[in-house]
């Protein structure tokens, strides 16, 4: 099911951040809590707040500010390009998902032919 949700966010990534024209920084971030497990996605470059909220699917909730580096058991960095565009979000794993299954769904996410980089913490 993790691997299910980072798929689907790097699929949201290319459809809708590459679109916007923001030039980085955090433009929000969405959390889910699915199976017992949270994941957290914070939003990069190439989103604006306005894209973010529309990237984030309807059973999660979306704040304007970063994901808790509380109980986080990784993190993976997408990036993803489409028609000269950058996109990049930063999905955070937490307990009681363990840093295999984190670094696995991470993994995942870049079968699309997005870039990703797990960091264990």
């Amino acid at each position: 099911m993790m691997k299910a949700l980072v798929v689907l966010f790097a699929v949201a990534m290319l459809a809708v951040g590459c679109n916007s024209s923001s030039g980085g920084g955090s433009a929000g971030s969405c959390t889910t809590m699915s199976g017992g497990s949270t994941s957290c996605v914070e939003f990069g470059q190439g989103y604006t707040a306005s894209s973010a909220m529309s990237a984030c699917p309807s059973s999660s909730t979306y704040s304007a500010g970063a994901c808790s580096s509380t109980n986080r058991v990784g993190h993976c960095l997408i990036t993803a390009s489409s028609g000269g565009a950058t996109a990049s979000s930063t999905i955070s794993f937490y307990s009681p998902t363990t840093t295999a299954d984190a670094m696995s769904a991470c993994t995942a996410a870049g079968s699309g032919g997005a870039t990703t980089v797990f960091t264990a913490n």
